[in-house]
């Protein structure tokens, strides 16, 4: 299915839900089953009640907090992981989840394939007196890889201590960022805490990380042959992008600042063969690097809301399956719904106006609600809106035929999740007298 399509798609249910025409809003998105390039032997759940071990040169999915936490059980059991690749195929909330490290003892480590396929594990929490405390406890062996992943949430821990990979010996961490703000003692980072003899490349860090002693953006310590390169960091995170280095470690790692519409590097900088001090630019160069086979995802730039809140800031992230970049919009806004609304004055006739979250659609709610001007005047969705608190208190937009929206609402292909509605009333809007451009079809 094109981006095209499924643009208009997602318009059209937008203005279902917003103008009452249905009430479900259960919308759940439909992926292929290989979707992310495997032919899974079994899912990880399948894998759990079989009490089987993996098969080497096999790939397991994982789909689910529970999926993820049968996968930690299942390395931290001192099962077969070397030549395993296991893989996310969606997006993971471990709300609520007391964790315990993947690969929790060096005897236990971690030693396949780990393909997060651009999705994030979100809401990793983890308050602990215990040393080496991330995502991953230990990663072992030349073979071994976490990539494509990002991690977000908040880690209090002691020593070694990191947002993706505790110990990672001999292994590689590629392509992938870090949103875990971590304090802990001595080596602490937000990539890797303690990298012996292994790698980290492509991976950026946008957390806050604090300890007491080899403290680093990126990694805590490197020790033995360890490399850390084209690495970067926002450059609040640390005083440093690694803690501390012996033997013949080396790293080219760099501080970066943000804004809503760029990412830049502090100097510029040459991947390939290109030299650019523009992020984006940087991270996909070094996809064009690597040899065929090794899938990386691409970065891309989203500060819409979804996306920023997965990564907790405006920060480059990575590309999933059926992942839809957000339109440029087709309308300079005369305001934002906020400042109409604050304002308690109509909109100028041929004026556009912003709406972007929950708080604007029930500003824009009740703008129509109290009798203020619709006729000439368009309203625009410019972002995908998660309907928070509607159940017990949602009127309809135009809920009395004196007051029924006659301007244009455009979704723009953006779309409500998570609306509930109870009651007698019919969905998101009432009473209408005509409704011109609801979408425009547009579509990346």
């Amino acid at each position: 299915m094109s981006n095209k399509l499924k643009r208009i798609i997602s318009s059209v249910l937008t203005v279902v839900m917003l103008f009452g025409l249905v009430c479900n809003s259960a919308v759940f998105p439909a992926y292929a089953a290989d979707a992310c390039g495997y032919d899974p032997a079994k899912t990880m759940s399948e894998l759990d009640l079989s009490g089987e071990e993996a098969l080497a040169g096999k790939s397991y999915s994982i789909s689910t907090a529970d999926e993820l936490c049968a996968f930690a059980k299942y390395v931290n059991a001192g099962k077969l992981t070397e030549g395993v690749t296991f893989y996310l195929t969606s997006d993971i909330k471990l709300s609520n989840v007391t964790w315990t490290p993947i690969g929790s003892k060096a005897a236990l480590a971690f030693k396949g394939v780990f393909d997060g396929c651009g999705y994030a594990v979100l809401k990793l929490t983890i308050d602990s007196q215990e040393n080496d405390q991330a995502l991953f406890g230990y990663v072992s062996g030349s073979n071994a890889e976490i990539k494509n992943i990002g991690v977000e949430g908040t880690l209090n821990g002691q020593a070694n201590a990191a947002g993706i990979v505790s110990n990672l010996n001999g292994a590689k961490i590629a392509n992938s960022w870090n949103a875990v703000d971590v304090t802990g003692t001595y080596n602490v980072g937000g990539i890797a805490a303690n990298v012996n003899g292994g790698t980290v490349t492509n991976c950026t860090n946008y957390a806050y990380i604090s300890g007491t002693g080899s403290v680093g953006a990126i990694a805590g310590t490197l020790d033995g042959v360890s490399t850390v390169e084209y690495s970067y960091y926002v450059y609040y995170s640390a005083d440093k992008g690694v803690g501390s280095q012996s033997g013949s470690s080396t790293q080219s790692v760099y501080r970066f600042s943000t804004s809503s519409t760029e990412v830049l590097a502090e100097k510029e900088l040459t991947v390939g063969g290109k030299t650019s001090d523009n992020m984006l630019t940087l991270l996909n160069e070094w996809l064009d690097t690597q040899e065929k086979g090794h899938n990386y995802r691409s970065w891309v730039f989203d500060t819409s809301t979804n996306t920023k809140q997965r990564v907790d800031g405006n920060y480059p992230s990575l590309e999933y399956p059926d992942y839809i970049a957000p339109t440029e919009s087709t309308y300079t806004a005369t305001a934002t719904m906020t400042a109409l609304y604050e304002a308690k004055q109509n909109g100028v006739e041929g004026g556009c106006y912003s709406i972007s979250n929950t708080d604007e659609l029930k500003y824009f709610r009740d703008y129509v609600n109290q009798g203020f001007k619709t006729d000439g005047v368009i309203f625009f969705q410019n972002d995908d809106i998660l309907m928070t608190n509607t159940a017990d208190s949602w009127e309809p937009i135009g809920n009395d035929e004196k007051v029924a929206f006659q301007g244009t609402y455009d979704g723009q292909g953006y779309v409500l999740t998570g609306m509930a509605i109870t009651g007698s009333s019919n969905g998101l809007g009432g009473h209408i007298l005509r409704i011109v451009a609801i979408f425009n079809g547009s579509g990346a």
